[in-house]
């Protein structure tokens, strides 16, 4: 399990105890492979399979999620390809994203605008809580991330990027 998992354990423990009946930990594309005590150890845990990709983003839209935790840290060998798509996927839906602040989506994220950033526990616990708290900033965030995708990380835009820098 890579460390930057292991650092958001503590923050989701904290606010599923805190506010047990409002926040629920949902895994989405888990194949059954995690040992879930190890991880996150007897925090109330909802598993979603994966899905083909035909079903994936419709699947994605009907968990409803209201924050999604992105600890992916860039930093881990094996996560080197790693690309901005997860925070694209869930910005476009309007879901505000807390991130490793060593992780692909960093450089996408403006910190408390369009998504929030971590590094340390703390750092995590302090995003879960204020989101938690403050509804209207989690709109916000959401708001202003989906803005950036559709106006910054489109195909169509970044299509049209692509050729002008290949043909120019």
């Amino acid at each position: 399990i890579a460390p930057a998992v292991l650092t958001i354990r503590e923050a989701v423990k904290a606010a599923v105890d805190e506010h047990q009946n409002a926040v629920e930990l949902i895994l989405f594309g888990w194949k059954g492979n995690w040992n879930r005590e190890s991880v996150f150890g007897d925090t109330p845990t909802t598993y979603h399979k994966p899905v083909n990709v035909m079903d994936y983003y419709s699947r994605l839209n009907e968990l409803n999620l209201d924050l999604a935790l992105l600890p992916t840290s860039n930093q881990h060998p094996g996560l080197l390809g790693k690309s901005n798509v997860r925070f694209a996927e869930l910005s476009a839906l309007g879901v505000p994203v807390v991130a490793f602040h060593r992780s692909p989506y960093a450089p996408f994220i403006v910190n408390g605008e369009t998504g929030l950033l971590a590094t340390t526990t703390q750092d995590w616990k302090e995003a879960i809580e204020g989101l938690v708290n403050d509804p209207t900033k989690y709109k916000a965030i959401g708001q202003h991330a989906r803005k950036l995708v559709f106006q910054q990380l489109a195909w169509n835009r970044f299509k049209a990027k692509m050729l002008a820098d290949v043909y120019t």
